[in-house]
């Protein structure tokens, strides 16, 4: 199987999630786009495809599944991964489920592999205090 390209530095984000007036959380993501433009790098326009299906949870809630196949070409088969989104809608959650399922295939894995560091503010933007890093991984 072919091995996807690290993401370019204009294809990662930062988004600040408040925690409180004092502390806020910074995560690195890359966009949906991107990740499709790299499957389609990797593997051909045509040679991958998503779907998405919900599952009813034991306590009614539904999550959002993505499946993501890529022919393989070698022994001329489709081989599916799939992984669940997390969110508060579904929009959110197909997004999560897409890009969680793309990095089974190895899109976007750099992201999980960097350090996570919390950073604490005050209320005029100063900076207090940066945590050691600790290491992320990631589940599926």
């Amino acid at each position: 199987m072919k091995i996807p390209r690290t993401l370019k530095e204009n294809e990662i984000h930062i988004k600040a999630i408040p925690q409180s007036l004092k502390k806020v959380e910074l995560m690195l993501y890359t966009d949906r786009i991107t990740i499709m433009n790299i499957m389609d790098e990797t593997y051909g326009v045509g040679k991958w495809q998503s779907a998405h299906k919900t599952r009813t949870k034991g306590d009614g809630s539904t999550e959002m599944f993505c499946e993501v196949k890529v022919f393989n070409e070698e022994i001329e088969q489709w081989l599916s991964r799939d992984d669940a989104g997390l969110g508060i809608n579904d929009k959110i959650q197909s997004t999560d489920a897409f890009k969680r399922a793309c990095v089974l295939w190895g899109v976007g894995t750099e992201l999980y592999s960097l350090p996570e560091e919390k950073i604490v503010i005050d209320a005029y933007l100063s900076l207090i205090h940066i945590s050691e890093p600790t290491r992320r991984s990631y589940i599926s």
